[in-house]
């Protein structure tokens, strides 16, 4: 079929208001697209205004990442526009399979790219989602139907049905609320219901706010550095550090307790304690040095004398005096010791696992029990009448003669 100068040839898709196909341009020699009205579409005001509208839009932006609109034809098959061919593939088609972070990424920055220069011209997509994308064979993408799209001042005098216009899947509050619209709302990432921020994502600005500040504080000196990490007073050391905390993978994850905050405060308020140090480890003080016990569990456990400087003693002393309004927890929940057997029963009722069973205690105290028990020939049964219990009453040192009697204790 031929519209003038364009051959009209397959269907290559089809949106809420048009259809679109492939054509050839006879006189310039090229492939275009052409989108129609469909056939049988009511043409109001407002499907007109929207393919109006979209050829306005995409016309007025100059950007490799955003079609590019030729011309406005109207024919026997009605109201289209003429506009660039893209031979690729819906961002769709990408999505149902894993991508690398290269493409991911690649994708990302030009299609924000192409919305960065929509808006610098005062125009608002309204309609971003991964039909409206098109990844082309060499890995361009494209940004296309502009027939939502309305620059900031037109919204101003919109009905309500016209701002809600749009895929509700992929509406930002704002637009699903029918409010004023910014540029943000072409930002807007929609996630599974219940879900506000993925963990990554909010792990790693959680990482880059906490290491800005903390960099700020060495900065402005609030930072003071003691004992082992003394050497972190240095500039370059202190940046080697955060550079380090930078390139490691932080785990932020926050989750609503079961029963409400104050129900966790109370909880864990049982399990803090506040010195550091008891009374009774503390042996002595005398000319300026501190002496006090302390375990040392890697050889055996052993209870040892440590002796300090007053003032070392005091430094580590106030490594535990926490910031006012904080505690510090011990043990709490799984790991507590309070309850112990209750809780062990509910995790197993959780689990669905058998009730534990209390087990013999086969422990054998008497080292002559479990010889007879392995050898069968028994260390307490008198050796003369085979019935009676030998008990031990004293024990002998050998003697020179011709040997230790026996004797019948039965």
């Amino acid at each position: 079929m031929r519209i003038g100068r364009y051959e009209v040839a397959d269907r290559i898709g089809s949106g809420a208001s048009g259809d679109v196909y492939s054509a050839r341009d006879v006189e310039l020699e090229g492939s275009v697209a052409l989108k129609f009205l469909r056939c049988g579409n009511p043409h109001s005001a407002w499907t007109v205004e929207g393919f109006l509208r979209e050829a306005r839009a995409a016309s007025a932006l100059n950007h490799p990442g955003i079609i590019t609109v030729h011309e406005v034809i109207q024919s026997e098959s009605g109201l289209g526009i003429v506009m660039e061919l893209v031979e690729g593939k819906a961002l769709r088609a990408f999505t149902r399979s894993p991508n690398s972070v290269d493409f991911v990424l690649r994708c990302g920055i030009q299609v924000a790219s192409a919305l960065a220069a929509a808006h610098s011209s005062n125009i608002i997509h309204r309609d971003i989602k991964p039909e409206n994308i098109m990844i082309r064979a060499d890995g361009l993408a494209k940004v296309l139907d502009f027939g939502l799209a309305q620059s900031r001042g037109s919204l101003q005098g919109q009905v309500l049905s016209e701002l809600r216009a749009g895929t509700l899947r992929y509406m930002s509050p704002e637009q699903a609320a029918g409010e004023s619209l910014t540029p943000a709302t072409d930002s807007w990432v929609a996630c599974r219901p219940g879900f506000f921020l993925p963990v990554k994502v909010l792990s790693r600005r959680f990482r880059t706010v906490f290491l800005t500040a903390l960099g700020q504080a060495f900065r402005d000196g609030e930072l003071n550095f003691f004992s082992e990490l003394k050497p972190l007073a240095e500039r370059r050391k202190f940046a080697e550090l955060l550079a380090s905390a930078r390139r490691t993978e932080w785990i932020l994850y926050a989750k609503r307790p079961f029963g409400g905050p104050q129900q966790v405060l109370d909880y864990l308020g049982r399990y803090t304690h506040r010195v550091a140090i008891s009374n009774d480890r503390l042996l002595s003080m005398e000319d300026g040095t501190v002496c006090f016990r302390w375990k040392d569990y890697r050889p055996s456990s052993r209870q040892k004398v440590m002796a300090i400087a007053a003032e070392e003693f005091i430094r580590r002393f106030l490594l535990h005096v926490l910031p006012r309004g904080f505690v510090r927890i011990r043990r709490y929940g799984l790991l507590g010791n309070r309850h112990c057997a209750a809780k062990l029963a509910l995790c197993r009722r959780l689990l669905g696992a058998d009730e534990a069973k209390p087990q013999p205690d086969e422990r054998i105290e008497d080292y002559r029990i479990r010889y007879e028990a392995l050898t069968g020939a028994s260390l307490i049964a008198c050796p003369i009448c085979r019935s009676g219990r030998m008990i031990r009453i004293e024990t002998l040192c050998p003697t020179l003669g011709s040997g230790i009697s026996r004797i019948d204790s039965s």
